[in-house]
């Protein structure tokens, strides 16, 4: 059964994770990777903490201690002093993440406090998050059960009973309760040898009820993933 996507659960994780922010404090001394620390100049990206839309993009300014400064773009939207973000920078597939709170406007750049270590992250144009739960399957050969890995707002990565060359697949996620979600999926690409049966899908047009399934669910691993960022 696909894990518990339900408002009151997604709420729960962020409130975890917020709690978990709040009483982790780090200094200056904290031991910092070289090779795992942005440069100025890069791109950067800032999101809310638990969320899926951007505050804004900007460029990396620099940082000292724990502070981070960032030159904003256009669009950048207003932050409180205390929002909790998530700020990333580099390109895309090789990108650095740090959890941070936001601090003050200062002239021309915006000053963010940092609250874990940066880490290396994979953030895509949709950031993928580990999953386990099992789904069915269908191709035009019939129904087979499948295993999701991971998966994003724009696809999903699993492991089959079996492989197919079908482009066009549907795959099915119990909700439980007795209800159903089947999403029509196209197949992007495909494991070979023994991983013949491991598929990555991207979905097709959802219609609003799915979409708001898969945001759901994926918001929900993004708390998770977040609070392992700051654990590491």
């Amino acid at each position: 059964m696909i894990p518990e996507v339900a408002n009151n659960g997604l709420a729960a994780g962020a409130s975890r994770a917020a709690s978990v922010a709040d009483t982790h404090r780090m200094d200056a001394s904290d031991f910092e990777v070289p090779s795992l620390l942005p440069s100025p100049g890069m791109h950067a990206v800032v999101t809310r903490r638990g969320s899926w839309s951007p505050v804004g993009e900007g460029t990396f300014s620099s940082r000292f201690g724990m502070n981070l400064t960032l030159e904003p773009g256009p669009g950048f939207l207003p932050l409180t002093p205390g929002d909790a973000v998530v700020v990333t920078c580099g390109m895309v597939g090789q990108r650095l993440g740090v959890l941070a709170e936001f601090k003050e406007s200062r002239g021309s750049t915006v000053v963010f406090r940092r609250r874990s270590a940066w880490h290396a992250v994979d953030t895509r144009v949709h950031p993928r998050y580990a999953a386990r739960f099992e789904v069915e399957v269908s191709d035009a050969g019939g129904r087979f059960a499948g295993t999701v890995t991971d998966i994003s707002r724009g696809g999903l990565a699993l492991r089959a009973e079996r492989s197919s060359s079908d482009a066009a697949l549907r795959v099915r996620f119990d909700l439980g309760a007795g209800r159903a979600l089947e999403l029509p999926c196209e197949a992007v690409r495909r494991g070979a040898g023994e991983e013949a049966c491991r598929f990555h899908l991207s979905f097709g047009e959802l219609p609003a009820e799915a979409r708001e399934a898969v945001d759901g669910l994926v918001a929900r691993l993004m708390v998770e993933f977040e609070e392992q960022l700051l654990a590491g």
